[in-house]
This record gives structure tokens, sequence and C-alpha cells, in this order.
């Protein structure tokens, strides 16, 4: 889980803009580990907003787990990691035949 203290909301936008590679990571092996323990939602990262002292969490329901690693697949797809594609079609793979 990505846990980061920002100035405000602008800053949280810059950090979500030029960090997808790590964020998109993240999103994987979080969704990957929660499917396999069984959990139904998975925290995928925290951002403290030092402006307004407020927490904004983002969190994914299994639910919406396909969709997200969809995201993350066209991601990596438009950088051309094929590897972590491979590995995002595995586990959307693995997670529709559990349905």
């Amino acid at each position: 889980m990505i846990e980061k203290s920002v100035k405000n909301k602008d800053e949280l936008n810059d950090f979500l803009r030029d960090e997808k590679e790590l964020f998109f990571t993240n999103l994987i092996i979080c969704i990957q580990s929660a499917w396999e323990v069984g959990d139904s939602a998975v925290d995928i990262a925290t951002f403290h907003i030092e402006e307004t002292s407020t927490v904004m969490d983002i969190v994914i329901t299994s639910d919406d787990w396909l969709e997200s690693l969809n995201l993350a697949l066209f991601y990596f797809e438009n950088v051309e990691n094929y590897e972590y594609c491979e590995e995002i079609k595995q586990t959307i793979s693995k997670i529709d035949d559990d349905e």
C-alpha cells in the first residue's frame, strides 16, 4: 500500500500523474494478495492532505478488481511493459475463473 503526505490536492494529482507505474504496480500486488487470502476489499493508497488536514483512502472492492486490473493492463500495454501485461492477464484469468 502507498502511504504519502502531500501539501494539497494539486500535489496529490501531480503524484498520481507522475507515478502511474508505481500506482499500478502497487494496485496489481495488492489485488493479487487480497484475492489469494480471500479478502473482499483492498487498500491501495492513503494520502494525508496537509492543507485541509484530511485523509484520502483509495480502496477497491472485489467487485471492481477486474476493471482496475484492466486499467493497469491498458497502462502497461501503452508503456510496452509486456512482462506486467502477462502477469495482469494471468491474474484476471484466475479471478475470472474463480467467480
